[in-house]
């Protein structure tokens, strides 16, 4: 049980301190912040973001085409959710339709080599929060596993006795400092979340 990421880095999200968005905290306030949130169509399971399309235009040639293949307990979820765009009333057409899919339980986020001296503020910060002495007692290590994620080891028996808040913060620095070593080695760090 738990919430873990992978791509470029992989890992377990800490259990009661660190929020799947975590990462946020890494993105500068002028760049879009928001990671993608990916949504999943119902029947055939393709993934999309849902600035896409309505239905999914891989499996299905029309929305009504992949509408009337639902079943109706999904007829039933869709009908049921609040539409975000009932006041657009540009869209004629589509002011009835809504999106056939639901949240995936995923979102993405992207950094490359613009994001660098960013996270290296933000690690900056960190790091004098939690303080040097606790740092060095991590043993913090990071390595490349079977999928070429890069994932970090740390001493736990430091984190045991700490409170949340520090740990929270631990937690933040972790995954700040792996998003940095991919940006250092591979120029990039893709990051998919469970939610």
């Amino acid at each position: 049980m738990g919430r873990y990421y992978h791509g470029t880095i992989g890992g377990k999200f800490w259990f009661g301190v660190q929020s799947s968005y975590d990462a946020s905290s890494f993105k500068d306030q002028e760049t879009n912040k928001i990671p993608i949130e990916y949504f999943e169509y119902y029947n055939c399971g393709c993934q999309v973001e849902k600035t896409q399309n309505l239905y999914c235009n891989q499996c299905y040639s029309t929305y009504q085409e992949h509408y009337d293949d639902l079943d109706d307990d999904d007829k039933e979820n869709i009908d049921d959710e609040e539409d975000d765009d009932a006041e657009d009333d540009d869209a004629e057409d589509n002011d009835k339709k809504k999106l056939l899919a639901h949240p995936s339980g995923h979102i993405k986020y992207e950094f490359d080599e613009s994001d660098l001296e960013y996270i290296k503020l933000i690690l900056s910060k960190l790091e004098s929060e939690i303080g040097i002495d606790v740092i060095t007692q991590l043993n913090f290590t990071i390595d490349e596993n079977e999928n070429d994620e890069f994932e970090y080891d740390i001493n736990n028996d430091v984190v045991k006795n700490i409170d949340d808040i520090k740990a929270e913060l631990i937690a933040r620095w972790c995954l700040g400092k792996q998003i940095k070593k991919a940006i250092d080695t591979v120029e990039y760090c893709t990051i998919f979340c469970e939610i």
